[in-house]
């Protein structure tokens, strides 16, 4: 009887405590939207600004990110990346400020050192920083200090592994191409080049690839002709919550690739009478564009 009875009285107090907790769960919410609708109404905004680990909530009538940083007296060094940008106009009732600081990082780029200060933290952004190329064909490491003690402050350390640059001779049309492969055929296999039965090389297939030779490859019997096409780049959006509906902002430039695409072709009497399609090969990959776009009031 008393363990029954000790039963009910646990289930009504958890019962009581699910429904305090959901009163007062309301009130903070009606309070914080009470908040935003009297900021609103006298044109003041609720921002929050992420910079590093501290996280600071302001209510400011500023009109645009750079004003916002100034009022609370946030420098920004050139280095620092800020989202949404510091041009970026204010228009609606609150916002997301987020700095990413600017940090040391080594590049090894072969028998070459540089000490850049990004903030970044992918290697073909820092390598942009850098002002430094880097190929499609090239391999890049991206790792912490082994030695925290002796990295003098440096985040990271990017080791580039460069591809051997080539002249590549393809039906005609000559292009600069680089590898990582050792060898002519081992090169072919790896561009997905395909030689068919009237194909062939200027040189023995297990030549070892050196800087600044050129592997010619050719197709006997019926012409042939290649040509330079761009590959177009793709669209990735990313939403940000932050910005009104119909907001679009172009966060990094999208850059088309290209491609050699081979065509053989019948002639007669100096005049092209049909052709088709032997060969497609990229030479170059298209970097995606990234668009930020608004989505409040969407949800």
């Amino acid at each position: 009887m008393n363990f029954i009875f000790t039963k009910k009285l646990i289930t009504k107090k958890l019962w009581l405590a699910f429904i305090i907790a959901t009163a007062l769960l309301l009130s903070l919410f009606f309070i914080l939207n009470n908040r935003v609708q009297a900021a609103s109404d006298n044109g003041e905004r609720i921002i929050t600004i992420h910079d590093r680990n501290v996280k600071k909530v302001i209510v400011t009538k500023a009109d645009s990110v750079e004003k916002v940083l100034n009022e609370v007296r946030i420098k920004v060094n050139p280095d620092d990346t800020v989202d949404p940008f510091p041009n970026t106009k204010l228009t609606e009732k609150s916002y997301q400020i987020n700095i990413y600081r600017a940090k040391p990082v080594i590049i090894n780029d072969g028998i070459k050192h540089y000490r850049i200060m990004t903030s970044h933290e992918s290697a073909r952004q820092i390598m942009q920083d850098a002002n430094l190329p880097l190929y499609d064909e090239d391999i890049a490491k991206l790792n912490r200090p082994t030695n925290i003690l002796e990295s003098d402050g440096v985040s990271h350390e990017l080791k580039i592994q460069r591809a051997t640059p080539f002249t590549l001779v393809l039906y005609g049309k000559t292009v600069e191409a680089r590898t990582q492969e050792k060898t002519v055929d081992k090169m072919i296999q790896q561009k997905g080049i395909k030689l068919g039965p009237n194909d062939a090389l200027s040189i023995p297939s297990k030549t070892p690839i050196s800087k600044g030779m050129k592997v010619e490859i050719w197709r006997n019997g019926k012409q042939t002709i290649t040509e330079e096409q761009p590959v177009q780049f793709e669209i990735q959006m990313v939403q940000d919550p932050s910005q009104p509906t119909g907001y679009r902002q172009v966060k990094t430039q999208g850059v088309n690739g290209k491609k050699m695409v081979t065509y053989e072709i019948d002639m007669m009497n100096g005049k092209e009478t049909s052709r088709r399609e032997i060969q497609s090969v990229q030479t170059l990959a298209p970097q995606a564009q990234v668009e930020i776009i608004g989505t409040k009031g969407t949800f």
